[in-house]
């Protein structure tokens, strides 16, 4: 028994035990003890440096008050001091995950906001660098964290707290529940309905049916390339932003991490602007290929181009590449940027302009039609994107996978 209780104490005890021992960012705002000058190994440096360095460091972290210079300043005991190197904070500090800092604020010197006199909780700091007329690049307007309704284009997070996300997300309810009961108010035909649990069969239909669009393919290769142009972009950057969203929060110390969420990363920046333009391609095609069909007269009874899904899908492309170019301009052009060869180029029209205080307004602007595009998808045709894998994999189970009268695309 006394085993369990100790092992239980330890249990209650650990987590104090290693937030004490571990290296935080600092939220607090008092001095500290003076020890951490009197190290044998910071003595040289007090002796000239004394005034800065209490001036400086008075908002150090407890965590730190024992550390000597040379742990965060390495190479001070040379004598060329202008040679030295900037502080890497993340050199014991794991970076914070996309949602607090958000991505933009990832290349940003930690010293920004964590050593300063003002608080990291206090909402004023944020308007240390959001503020009109700043010449830091940084909006005016204070924005929130992609939230959950960005994952499928963006790396983003799992957050539901600003307006827009919510009232997209109890309006796109709203909409599936109305379709839902369209659905389930027809009768149910009986029959014999074959249920089988075999793996095989659903990993065949997710790969080949749902990933490979076979059955597309075998339709019509033209109607299967302007169909993949859209979802194979969506799929690749959706993969690549919520690898990057998941690896921030289990893998913060892997440099790949940092990649994929840094936008200036020329892989990065490269790989998004690709997949957008991508995107576009696709939309016309699919607006080429309807205007065709209704031009002849033979799919007269054919449903019309869905008009308002292609609108909105091709405005939060587009207004998307007018906000990436409006950052790189306001950031004066970071290395990398060039491979985002799109808002690259948007950027010089916005290079001669001061931006800075309606780059929020186009932010939102982009959210909004991208709340508007969710909440519209369950009355679209585009809902098949959520269907059509549901109705492949319920075929898988039911024995129907290989029947073509099964299949959905039309």
């Amino acid at each position: 028994m006394k085993i369990i209780y100790s092992g239980i104490i330890f249990i209650f005890l650990f987590p104090l035990l290693v937030s004490g021992s571990t290296a935080s960012w600092n939220s607090g705002t008092e001095q500290p003890h003076i020890s951490i000058f009197d190290q044998d190994s910071s003595q040289e440096c007090i002796e000239c440096h004394l005034e800065e360095v209490i001036d400086d460091h008075y908002h150090i972290s407890h965590s730190n008050v024992n550390l000597s210079c040379i742990t965060c300043h390495p190479g001070s005991e040379i004598e060329e001091h202008e040679k030295l190197e900037e502080v890497d904070c993340a050199g014991c500090h794991q970076p914070h995950d996309a949602k607090p800092a958000k991505d933009v604020h990832l290349t940003i010197s930690c010293k920004a906001c964590h050593l300063t006199d003002i608080p990291p909780a206090d909402e004023k700091n944020c308007k240390a660098c959001h503020n009109i007329g700043n010449t830091l690049g940084a909006a005016s307007m204070v924005l929130p964290a992609k939230s959950i309704i960005c994952i499928p284009c963006h790396t983003a997070t799992f957050s539901v707290n600003d307006a827009t996300t919510i009232i997209t997300l109890l309006l796109f309810t709203a909409g599936v529940f109305c379709i839902c009961a369209v659905w389930f108010s027809g009768k149910v035909v009986k029959g014999n309905i074959h249920i089988s649990f075999q793996i095989f069969p659903v990993i065949k239909a997710l790969i080949l049916d749902i990933l490979l669009q076979r059955r597309l393919f075998i339709i019509s290769r033209f109607r299967w390339m302007i169909h993949a142009l859209i979802f194979y972009s969506f799929f690749i950057r959706f993969i690549w932003g919520f690898s990057a969203l998941i690896c921030s929060l289990w893998l913060p110390e892997w440099e790949g991490t940092w990649i994929m969420m840094n936008k200036n990363h020329p892989a990065t920046a490269f790989i998004f602007d690709f997949t957008g333009l991508l995107i576009i391609v696709g939309v016309l095609g699919k607006i080429i290929q309807k205007i065709k069909k209704q031009s002849n007269h033979q799919f007269d009874n054919m449903p019309g181009a869905d008009w308002i899904g292609f609108t909105l899908l091709s405005s939060i492309v587009l207004v998307g590449f007018i906000l990436e170019g409006m950052r790189i301009a306001m950031t004066k052009s970071p290395d990398g940027t060039s491979f985002a060869f799109i808002g690259y180029g948007i950027s010089y029209f916005f290079s001669n302009f001061n931006i800075t205080n309606y780059y929020g307004y186009v932010w939102y602007a982009h959210a909004v039609l991208t709340g508007m595009f969710v909440v519209y998808l369950p009355f679209s045709r585009m809902f098949h994107m959520i269907i059509t894998p549901m109705v492949f994999l319920m075929n898988a189970t039911t024995g129907h996978h290989n029947k073509k009268e099964m299949y959905l695309w039309k």
